[in-house]
């Protein structure tokens, strides 16, 4: 602003304007003395504060280099075991729950049980098992001697096991 200040005073005066009681020489001689004055304050101010600013920004930032190379090694790169996928683990850890071999029990389709081919173990007589509709019509069931096979469909609700042994899965049909 003082700057601006000094330039105008400087013009006013080169334009012809005195005050009176002076010469022409001696006002211009005025007139350059303040305007230098004031462009030397503006110069010192704008370069104290520039210096600042610099100082500011050295203390608060970290310069970046203009190039870097970054090169990984086998230790950087993860491998499909350390980073496994959140929604494959969960759908495995569901399907293990599934597919655990069953005992004695009543077990909804697709929450505790997973619809596939299931087989009891031998050596029990009055194994009784049965797979059901959501109304408890009975789909497929059978009585007699453990060790045979059961197959669950999909769209089935409910499957039974009583006196069989352990039932264990052993795949989709």
């Amino acid at each position: 602003m003082k700057l601006v200040k000094a330039i105008l005073i400087l013009s006013i005066g080169i334009a012809g304007c005195q005050s009176p009681g002076s010469n022409q020489a001696e006002q211009t001689a005025l007139l350059e003395t303040q305007a230098a004055i004031a462009i030397q304050s503006f110069v010192s101010t704008f370069a104290a504060q520039t210096e600042t600013a610099r100082a500011i920004s050295t203390q608060t930032h970290t310069p970046i280099p203009e190039t870097a190379t970054i090169t990984p090694t086998a230790s950087d790169t993860a491998t499909p075991s350390e980073t496994p996928n959140l929604s494959q683990t969960q759908t495995a850890q569901a399907l293990a729950i599934l597919i655990t071999p069953r005992g004695n029990g009543h077990y909804l389709v697709g929450v505790d049980i997973a619809p596939g081919v299931w087989r009891s173990e031998n050596g029990y007589s009055g194994c009784y098992w049965s797979v059901t509709t959501k109304t408890g019509s009975i789909i497929n069931n059978d009585f007699g001697d453990s060790g045979g096979t059961v197959y669950i469909s999909p769209t089935a609700y409910e499957v039974e096991f009583s006196d069989c042994g352990i039932f264990t899965y052993l795949g989709a049909p």
